[in-house]
């Protein structure tokens, strides 16, 4: 694991103030005796509106490829969900017919209840003691219409599964889901948002979630940073779960492939020093992860401080790379504001304040040259384009709300180059 810790600006004045700390973890190549063993508890929505179009028969034949990719060594349980929860088939994928019958047993009925299906699918994976990583995939077409329906209460329900090293990851279907809700949940549960928009594409998922599985270096990160000498830890920029254990701060940041990199950024406060003070300690950054044998591993690495007078500090060296990030997270709460417009009819300012995020991201960050962060601009600015012309209809809502998720947790494949295996 290669750990990185850098702040925002490198010199800081002697009042005190805040910063912005980024670390970022990365892996190389890793040689793997066997890939990850899976537990894999896949939740199905069965409720009336799935039977419209090819739905049912492309979720069915999405899940028929899961089992198929799956090994003895791996263990799965189908959660059926109408108004009720009902599980089809559950253990080691040994006899893969068994599941394939399952699958071909599934009837439309009435009802969504989405909550149910999160529990019936979490009691199977935390009650698994198998060591092998835990993933949950929730699949709906609707609203929760049955048992608890309030996007907190779903998402709590992701959290208290993620303190249990339980990834939720969400996939809607169509266009009458709530993208708001499934990235909520998907966000607590440490997970990713899936928009499926058309025919074949969610065996196209379902093929990226499962390489994504047996690629995994880390099957399970978390990143806690500690204060130091007077600092404080004011809060994090991404959207993880995250827990106080008294002055530090914890972010749970589910997973980590081979040749991936994962940044987060923590708002620091930092404590004033006397005039004659040129360092402190700021804090130190803890990174917990489980390595692909299961074995838990950590890494500690201490943060100081440079100070310097106010001048000096105002033209002090700025960081890219955290910039770029800061830049990344502005970029999707700007569109997550775009989206509060759309629902307000505020077209005109949503468009306006879009624009002004964009100039400031791009005065801040054009030198450094990011590509990421160019092609987030145009995308800000074809989605400006599009509210100053009242032209957000339901399938663009959930794209870009697809992109804000992925934008609020980020990762990105790094050039591994000639880099050794680890």
């Amino acid at each position: 694991m290669q750990i990185n810790c850098a702040l925002e600006k490198s010199i800081h004045p002697r009042a005190g103030g805040t910063v912005v700390l980024g670390v970022s973890c990365s892996h190389g190549t890793v040689r793997f005796g066997a890939r990850p063993d899976l537990s894999i508890a896949a939740a199905l929505d069965r409720s009336a509106s799935m039977k419209g179009g090819t739905k049912l028969a492309d979720m069915k034949a999405a899940t028929r490829l899961l089992v198929e990719n799956l090994g003895p060594r791996d263990r799965l349980v189908l959660v059926a969900f109408d108004g009720s929860a009902e599980v089809l088939a559950a253990g080691p994928v040994v006899e893969k017919q068994s599941f394939m019958e399952a699958i071909d047993s599934v009837e439309c009925r009435s009802g969504t209840n989405i909550s149910l299906a999160l529990e019936t699918a979490g009691r199977f994976l935390e009650g698994d003691r198998s060591g092998n990583v835990k993933r949950l995939l929730l699949l709906t077409d609707g609203e929760a219409s049955k048992g608890d329906t309030t996007a907190i209460g779903l998402a709590r329900r992701a959290e208290q599964l993620a303190r249990s090293e339980i990834v939720t990851t969400c996939l809607g279907f169509g266009l009458e889901y709530d993208e708001d809700t499934l990235s909520l949940i998907a966000g607590a549960g440490a997970g990713r948002f899936h928009h499926v928009s058309e025919q074949g594409k969610l065996t196209a998922i379902y093929e990226r979630e499962l390489e994504r599985m047996r690629s995994l270096v880390a099957p399970w990160m978390s990143v806690t940073v500690t204060p130091q000498d007077g600092a404080r830890v004011l809060g994090s920029r991404n959207n993880y779960p995250m827990k106080r254990l008294g002055s530090a701060l914890e972010l749970e940041l589910s997973d980590l492939m081979m040749g991936e990199s994962r940044w987060v950024l923590f708002d620091l406060g930092v404590a004033p020093v006397a005039p004659q003070s040129d360092e402190a300690r700021l804090c130190e950054v803890t990174v917990r992860w489980k390595d692909h044998q299961g074995a838990d591993r950590d890494e500690t690495q201490h943060v100081s401080v440079k100070y310097a007078d106010d001048e000096t500090a105002r033209n002090a060296e700025l960081n890219g790379e955290v910039l770029v990030q800061m830049a990344l997270l502005d970029a999707a709460a700007a569109k997550e504001r775009a989206l509060d417009d759309v629902d307000a009819g505020t077209f005109s300012v949503g468009s306006e304040r879009l624009e002004n995020t964009l100039e400031r991201i791009a005065g801040t960050t054009a030198r450094f040259g990011d590509q990421r962060v160019f092609r987030e601009i145009a995308r800000m600015k074809e989605l400006a384009r599009r509210l100053a012309a009242g032209e957000i209809d339901p399938e663009a809502r959930k794209v870009i709300r697809e992109e804000i998720h992925e934008g609020r947790t980020p990762t990105f494949r790094i050039d591994l180059g000639d880099a050794p295996p680890i």
